[in-house]
């Protein structure tokens, strides 16, 4: 040692010059203060990213013995010199710094012993010194030339170090080397008066070149047990290597070899609240190392660090623990102006955690359990947590009841490859504040919800990309912290199930807004959506029992699905479903493979109850519903319009305006005036398969479509082959057997004897009528029962006529009709026959050659009147009671002229051709009037020639037209009564018992018995 350098005074000051090992030694202990910081800030560091930050109340070094150095005891020692024993030794080394060129001086260490010995040295070159209770004190450098400069030793920045004994080691050209133990502890004071401890049973000291440079690093180390106390926290480890090089702290690496534990207070977010302790540990080892600061950091007082802890780590709160092979901590240690400003003291940039990645929650209301080969987690800034996972990852969490929504606790587990991003931004810098917790998963995720209790899977989601937003509650003061899921978003190809519903889509979002009991699915991008298990949704089952299958909406732009709560106040259970689509759409159910009903509309809007099954789909514009009922013998249909309306039975609800009509109905199809609505039905019965058209403004089909009611202009095509033109709603296909129309009808239909639906009865009322290709009835009200081909007209009046024309042979009219048809066949002329039972008048139209030639042909027209029956068929026309006949004859102009008259008949025939051709088939061949055979009481007819110049009046009991010709003939075949004839022109009267009559040449022949008057 040499004179001048050290003092044995406790104010000794020694010159400035190269210092011996005292002043190594100082210099090596002065950076023990870089190893305390270095082994407690990233504990600190771990408090950071577990609870928010480091506090804690300020502790003091316990005091030490006084310690009264004897300056006649101190000897100098210079190099290669030796020292004896002595005991209550103080050695002061004071030096100076070169700061920007200047000299600043300053206190380096104090070293106290209670006794020192001289130790053995197997080294020349080394000299030993042993202590006991040792206590070494060092000072930090100054950096600046205008830092204070302090000679107190329990100043901020100074090391305590002391223990029960201590060997110190110079070598005579290098490095002082220290071994202390026995208790060995140091006791740092931080920038900001705050203490921190190590303890261990032994401490080595040793210095290493580094690099080509002079520059050196001090090495601290022990294989013993370490324990480091500050601010009521405590880490602990088996080993330690510390190297620190450079000033202070700025380039430093320790090493805890393994069984690194660290236990840490951290002060709750709220004022007042108690402290809660983290636990930091491994059963590896942990290194620390001081980075360089970044460009224009370098001297801001804000010095980075990076801790990295291996082999079964495990960073626990109350609420969070945190596992994994590796877990590497990026933090910086705050400026002291920065925390006078509320900055805490260790803030944590970046984590790191590989292999065998597990965060664990015990706060089941609050946290979230994650398995990933990776995570990294940063912070954006002082309210907002960024966490990246990498590799096979599992996340889950669980949320606590939900009484508005009537659901259990739930767990949800996102499962996949990732990369996944967590984001927690918090509504205050407290960790226990409300916050909103986003997770971004990709690499085709699964996510699954069930039951907390049962473990029942109740929803599962799978997608390229899932994105969950969470709601977290602040701890109330039984410290639960609520969390609740407010959004799940696939994308990049989705598909949501549930245990009520299958969602699928380019984009699939399921939303819970807080402010809303309701629930929102969002399906985009060729959108479906599936309910299995469906029943009663098709309305060609009669009574509306469907077979149990699927139901499923498809749109080309997007599916909107609200979903009411599971259970409101009073605990009435609901949970309907609202479903609006966008774009073309489509409604299917399916029963197994096959499709038993589609409904396709521009949009649609459905509604179904809590389980799922359908009770009304509305579809708007361009809008049709085909289907098939799903029994033994199903019946079917194909309706179309501007606005289809399927409904189950009994259900209300739909547009509350047409309550009237959609209340008891299954399909309700309405169409604008100008293009009807259209329901066609196919009639397989046989070989002759056939189908009907029904149009009209509003068509209803109920009962399973067994009963269709249409308002509205409503016509029936009746009996269509099924491979012609397809229906079109615009126009009224060709070809039909039988057509129908009214303001208003019923048609009933039946389960076909091959499948489709057999037309049973039709009823039309207001402008009624029904026709085939070469007949027609028309009346107020009409009824047609469709197996037997009878229809019955009523009204003021009913019609029947041939060719579907009034001046066409062969009408009928009266209050009454009844007109059978063939009810088979696929078109032509079907009609039968036609009665009027409440009597009434039959009009029809023959032709008569002029002189018997053929060539030259009078067109007339015959009127049959009865109060009796009066009917006709294809060959035949009757009438019965009170009969009149009436026979006019076309003139020139166009008008009719009467010609003959006929009345008092008991009945009159007449024939028809009906093998004519063209437009004159059914033309009346023949004529026959039967009066009564009393005297004076048969047929009284009234004749008159064309020109009108002779005119006859006649009684017979029997009117014969002979066909084809202008003679009547009259006679008494029953021989109770005469023939009585009074040809007025000629003022000639007589009896006989038969005679004819030519109306034309006005010629009486065939006389037989005359007696004139």
């Amino acid at each position: 040692m040499t004179p001048g350098t050290t003092t044995g005074t406790t104010t000794g000051t020694a010159p400035p010059r190269t210092p011996t090992w005292a002043t190594a030694f100082s210099r090596v202990l002065a950076r023990r203060t870089a190893l305390f910081l270095a082994v407690f800030v990233p504990g600190m560091g771990a408090v950071v990213w577990l609870s928010g930050g480091l506090s804690g109340g300020r502790r003091d070094a316990p005091p030490m013995p006084g310690v009264q150095s004897d300056p006649g005891k101190i000897a100098a020692v210079d190099r290669g010199s030796g020292v004896g024993p002595g005991s209550q030794g103080r050695l002061v080394a004071d030096g100076t710094a070169i700061i920007g060129g200047k000299p600043v001086p300053w206190r380096q260490w104090v070293a106290t012993w209670r006794t020192s010995d001289p130790a053995a040295s197997d080294d020349p070159e080394v000299q030993a010194l042993r202590l006991t209770e040792p206590r070494l004190v060092f000072f930090s450098a100054p950096e600046k030339a205008g830092d204070p400069v302090s000679a107190k030793e329990d100043a901020p920045g100074t090391t305590d170090v002391r223990g029960k004994t201590g060997l110190f080691r110079q070598h005579r050209s290098g490095s002082p080397t220290a071994h202390i133990q026995g208790d060995a502890a140091a006791y740092h004071r931080m920038d900001d008066g705050d203490l921190l401890v190590v303890h261990a049973d032994s401490l080595d000291y040793a210095e290493e070149a580094r690099g080509q440079a002079k520059a050196r690093a001090q090495v601290v180390s022990t294989d013993d047990p370490v324990r480091i106390d500050a601010a009521g926290s405590t880490i602990t480890g088996t080993g330690m290597h510390s190297a620190f090089e450079g000033r202070a702290t700025r380039r430093a690496h320790v090493h805890l070899k393994e069984d690194v534990k660290g236990t840490f207070l951290r002060q709750a977010g709220k004022a007042g609240a108690a402290q809660s302790a983290v636990v930091v540990s491994c059963a590896g080892s942990c290194d620390l190392e001081a980075l360089d600061a970044p460009a224009g950091r370098s001297r801001d007082g804000r010095q980075p660090w990076r801790a990295v802890f291996r082999k079964d780590v495990r960073f626990e709160e109350a609420g969070r623990v945190l596992a994994a092979d590796e877990v590497v901590v990026e933090f910086v240690r705050a400026a002291k102006e920065d925390q006078k400003q509320g900055a805490q003291k260790a803030e944590i940039q970046r984590i790191v955690a590989t292999g065998s990645v597990r965060v664990d929650g015990k706060d089941a209301g609050r946290a979230i359990a994650i398995e990933c080969e990776r995570l990294r987690q940063s912070a954006e800034d002082g309210r907002t947590d960024v966490m990246v996972l990498e590799g096979a990852q599992k996340i889950s969490f669980d949320t606590a009841a939900d009484r508005t929504r009537g659901t259990a606790p739930r767990r949800y587990t996102i499962e996949g490859k990732g990369p996944t991003t967590i984001r927690e931004r918090r509504t205050l810098a407290d960790r226990d504040s409300a916050a909103l917790v986003t997770i971004a998963s990709e690499g085709n995720p699964v996510c699954l919800e069930t039951d907390a209790a049962t473990g029942r899977a109740a929803s599962e989601m799978k997608a390229a990309r899932i994105t969950a937003e969470l709601r977290r509650d602040a701890r109330d003061a039984a410290g639960a912290a609520p969390m609740t899921p407010t959004l799940l978003r696939g994308e990049g190809g989705a598909t949501l199930r549930r245990e009520e519903l299958h969602a699928s889509g380019a984009t699939v979002v399921w939303t819970a807004p807080a402010e809303s009991r309701r629930e929102h699915i969002a399906i985009a991008g060729a959108p479906r959506l599936l309910y299995p298990d469906a029943e009663g949704v098709n309305p060609f089952d009669e009574g509306g029992r469907g077979k149990p299958g699927t139901v499923e909406i498809t749109a080309a732009e997007r599916i909107d699905v609200d979903l009411a709560p599971a259970a409101v106040a009073g605990g009435r259970k609901s949970g309907a479903h609202e479903i609006a689509t966008t774009g073309r759409s489509a409604v299917r159910k399916l029963v197994g493979d096959e499709e038993t009903l589609r409904l396709e509309a521009d949009s649609i809007d459905a509604r179904l109850d809590e389980q799922g099954r359908p009770r009304l789909f509305t579809g708007s514009g361009r809008a049709r519903v085909r289907g098939r009922g799903e029994g033994d013998r199903p019946r079917g249909g194909d309706l179309s319009g501007d606005r289809i309306v399927v409904q189950r039975r009994g259900d209300a609800g739909g547009d509350a305006k047409r309550d009237d009509l959609a209340r008891d109905t299954d399909v309700l199809v309405e169409a604008s005036e100008a293009i009807p609505a259209l329901a066609v039905f196919e009639d397989r019965t046989g070989s002759d398969d056939v189908r009907h058209e029904i149009r009209g403004r509003t068509i209803r089909a109920t009962d399973g479509g067994a009963r269709v009611h249409v308002a509205g202009k409503a016509t029936v095509d009746i009996g269509l082959p099924l491979d012609s033109l397809a229906p079109a709603r615009s126009a009224r296909t060709l070809g039909a057997a039988k057509s129908a129309a009214a303001d208003e009808l019923r048609a009933d239909f039946g389960p076909g004897k091959k499948g489709g639906s057999e037309l049973v009865f039709l009823s039309l009322q207001g402008n009624a009528s029904l026709r085939d290709a070469r007949a027609a009835v028309r009346g107020d009200a009409l009824e047609y029962d469709a197996r037997t081909g009878k229809a019955d007209a009523s009204g003021r009046p009913a019609v029947m006529h041939r060719n579907d024309d009034p001046r066409a042979p062969s009408s009928a009219t009266g209050p009454r009709v009844t007109a059978w048809f063939d009810p088979g066949g696929k078109g032509g002329d079907s009609f039968r026959r036609a009665v009027l039972p409440q009597g009434g008048t039959l009009v029809g139209y023959r032709a008569e050659a002029v002189g018997g030639d053929a060539e030259r042909v009078i067109q007339k027209r015959v009127t049959m009147t009865a109060k009796g029956e009066l009917g006709f068929d294809r060959k035949n026309g009757w009438a019965e009671r009170d009969a009149t006949m009436v026979i006019e004859r076309a003139t020139p102009s166009g008008a009719w002229t009467g010609e003959t008259w006929l009345d008092q008949c008991r009945r009159a025939d007449v024939t028809f051709d009906d093998a004519a051709p063209g437009e004159r088939q059914g033309e009346i061949r023949s004529i026959l009037a039967v009066g009564s055979p009393d005297p004076n009481a048969g047929v009284r007819i009234h004749t008159k020639n064309a020109a009108g110049t002779r005119e006859a009046l006649a009684f017979a009991e029997r009117v014969d037209v002979v066909p084809l010709s202008s003679e009547v003939r009259l006679s008494a075949p029953s021989g109770r009564s005469e023939v009585y004839v009074h040809q007025i022109s000629e003022a000639r009267r007589y009896f006989c018992q038969r005679v004819t009559v030519n109306r034309d040449t006005w010629e009486w022949t065939d006389m037989e018995g005359a007696r004139f008057e």
